[in-house]
């Protein structure tokens, strides 16, 4: 059962009287004008919507402000309500890539149910192209999150020469099972375009799909026979 679906029925539950219902608490996570943890001098300005795991453990974005950062930054901070740790934050250092290569734009967060966070970013610093390799897909448990997938690399699982193709708008957004294996899709070339899916978790993804791409609907493409 979803916890949106627990949690309406607990409500209509408790508007009835019933005796069985469990006792719904909604507890603050992160609010605006709060210090943003980990960043010190930093206030939180803006918080998106949170996920939640099998162990009540929280997964929020938020845009935060303060001395010596940029007009607005995004961070990632996961952990229960009242201990949230940092998670990343745009503007520091990508793991898995030479030094220098940072986060530039994060976004897509997701969160398994054992605590797994996935993400993509746009990249900058030494040897990101534009359009070219700047978008890449991480994944891992808080406080080891690892790289996925980069637009430019060796497509897993096809020909050598194909490399994963640079897409803002699709692609390289990682999505995560319960157990926390990890799904992302993604359009590559190598004389042909074509679209692919993998699955698995960290460098051992393994394409599941492969086909020629027909066209390009709002900004995601439709399988070929």
């Amino acid at each position: 059962m979803s916890l949106e679906v627990s949690v309406l029925l607990g409500l209509l539950g408790l508007a009835a009287g019933d005796p069985q219902s469990p006792e719904v608490v909604i507890t603050p996570v992160m609010h605006e004008g709060d210090s943003a943890p980990g960043i010190p001098g930093a206030e939180i300005v803006f918080v998106f919507t949170p996920h939640i795991d099998g162990a009540g453990n929280v997964l929020i974005a938020g845009l935060f402000v303060g001395s010596g950062t940029p007009p607005s930054d995004l961070g990632l901070w996961y952990g229960q309500p009242g201990a949230l740790e940092l998670v990343v934050v745009e503007g520091t250092q990508a793991p898995d890539l030479p030094p220098g290569v940072v986060y530039e734009l994060i976004d897509r967060p997701r969160l398994a149910e054992n605590g797994w966070i996935g993400f993509r970013s746009e990249l900058s610093g030494p040897g990101i192209i534009t359009d070219v390799n700047d978008f890449t897909a991480f994944a891992g448990p808080s406080g080891d999150i690892r790289k996925v997938m980069q637009a430019g690399d060796q497509a897993p699982g096809a020909e050598p020469g194909t490399v994963i193709l640079n897409h803002g708008a699709f692609g390289l957004e990682p999505w995560l099972s319960d157990n926390a294996t990890v799904f992302d899709d993604a359009t590559h070339g190598g004389g042909a375009t074509l679209g692919g899916e993998w699955h698995g978790r960290g460098g051992e993804v393994r394409v599941c799909r492969r086909a020629a791409l027909k066209n390009w609907t709002m900004g995601r493409p439709s399988w070929g026979s």
